[in-house]
């Protein structure tokens, strides 16, 4: 009996002791996770901070650009005479991309700092230019009446509209407009500028015109051509591409 009872308080030390040592481990890991967590508040802190900095910049300079286009945009009108006797009208839209499009300029870095935060923007010096052929509407099942041409609308997609610097005047065959903020119809182009005009869709019509733009982190173009070309130029070390 002595040495059972014996036995039973060396095994009772034994657990006590294994307890004892895993509660000194578990106080220890959360002493060390203490300044761990502080560390990382500080992180958290600094990277909220940082965000607000880059955001505030980004809204007064202009965020990252998406250009397309020019499409050109012609309404057809379709009556349809009703059974009471009146005419119902109904307006939907042709769409015309570019034979060929062609994009060159200057794509310049700027740095801006805001307290110990730097970020990298850019300032872009373009020129667009390019032509459409003939607009025939084949296989549309569209009556020719119904296409008015007449009424016509030329729009050029950008993404964010508070990087555009200076006015936009396309030149168009032989005549120059300049090109109003927003566009009138949303089926292909969100936003940016749109001018109407009359369309001969029997020529080849051409167009140029040169763009001023600031952005950040991106500076992309949708391929609404049949045939596009981009060549930029930049001082900028190590860009990078997609697509």
């Amino acid at each position: 009996m002595s040495n059972s009872s014996t036995f039973g308080k060396i095994n009772q030390w034994a657990r006590n002791s294994i307890r004892l040592k895993l509660l000194v481990i578990g106080i220890f890991v959360l002493i060390l996770l203490i300044p761990s967590e502080m560390v990382q508040s500080l992180i958290r802190e600094r990277e909220t901070t940082r965000n607000e900095a880059i955001s505030e910049i980004w809204q007064s300079w202009g965020d990252r650009q998406t250009l397309a286009g020019p499409v050109v945009s012609v309404p057809v009108v379709t009556n349809k005479s009703l059974p009471n006797g009146t005419v119902e009208s109904t307006t939907r839209f042709l769409h015309f991309m570019p034979e060929n499009l062609s994009v060159s300029g200057d794509l310049i870095p700027v740095v801006r700092r805001r307290s110990i935060y730097e970020v990298v923007l850019y300032s872009a010096s373009l020129a667009v230019n390019g032509s459409f052929k003939p607009l025939v509407p084949k296989g549309l099942n569209v009556q020719a009446t119904d296409i008015k041409w007449d009424k016509a609308y030329v729009t050029f997609g950008i993404s964010d509209m508070k990087g555009v610097k200076e006015n936009i005047d396309i030149a168009w065959n032989d005549s120059v407009f300049r090109m109003q903020p927003g566009v009138p119809v949303h089926d292909i182009i969100r936003g940016g500028v749109s001018y109407p005009l009359a369309i001969n869709p029997a020529i080849d019509n051409k167009f140029s015109f040169k763009l001023q733009l600031n952005g950040s982190r991106l500076l992309s173009f949708l391929p609404f051509a049949s045939e596009m070309n981009v060549n930029l130029t930049s001082p900028w070390a190590n860009p990078s591409f997609e697509g």
